[in-house]
This record gives C-alpha cells, sequence and structure tokens, in this order.
C-alpha cells in the first residue's frame, strides 16, 4: 500500500467511506488493546449515527451534518480522553448536531 497517498479528514469521508472505516478503526483499537469501555463507546457512537433519522435523510447536509458532527466529537474526545474533561461520545447530542448542520450551511 502506498503510505503517501492523500488521508481524508473525516469530515470529508463519504458515508460509503465512513462505513468502511468505522469497522478498521474498531479492529485496529482492538488490536492496539484499548480499554474494552473506550472500545464499546465508539461502537456505540458510531452505531448511533448509523441509526440517526438523518443518515437516511434525502438532504445531504443533514447526512454532512452527522459526519461533521462525529469528527469534531471525536476529536475533541481524542484530546481531553484521560483527563478531568473527558466525556462520553456514545449519546449523540442533538443541539450540537444542529449546530453543525448550520456550520455547513
Amino acid at each position: 500500500r502506498d503510505t503517501k497517498s492523500a488521508v481524508t479528514r473525516d469530515e470529508n469521508l463519504s458515508w460509503e467511506q465512513f462505513n468502511e472505516a468505522a469497522p478498521r478503526m474498531i479492529i485496529a483499537m482492538k488490536q492496539h488493546e484499548w480499554p474494552k469501555d473506550r472500545v464499546d463507546m465508539h461502537v456505540q457512537f458510531w452505531s448511533a449515527l448509523q441509526n440517526h433519522r438523518w443518515r437516511h435523510s434525502f438532504d445531504t447536509l443533514k447526512q454532512r451534518a452527522l459526519l461533521l458532527y462525529q469528527s469534531q466529537q471525536r476529536r475533541l474526545w481524542h484530546l481531553t480522553a484521560g483527563g478531568p474533561f473527558g466525556w462520553t461520545i456514545a449519546e449523540l447530542n442533538h443541539e450540537l448536531i444542529l449546530e453543525a448542520r448550520e456550520e455547513i450551511f
């Protein structure tokens, strides 16, 4: 595999790419011995996004908003993980999803 290939930022992934990336991330987390609760949290987070009503909306802005929200929340979680301000991303924050949509719009 070409290690110089371009990396696509999370918010720029298509849903098809996201559907391929999420399971691969879970496998990588397990291979690198992430704590089970953190792996489970990501599984819950990504499953909730897949099952969100906007995921299958005809409005592509709503679909893109979910991917932007995912990118933002996962990045923030990584920045705060292990610190005093860490939190779970397993439950979706609908207000922040609406903000992500407004950011795209």
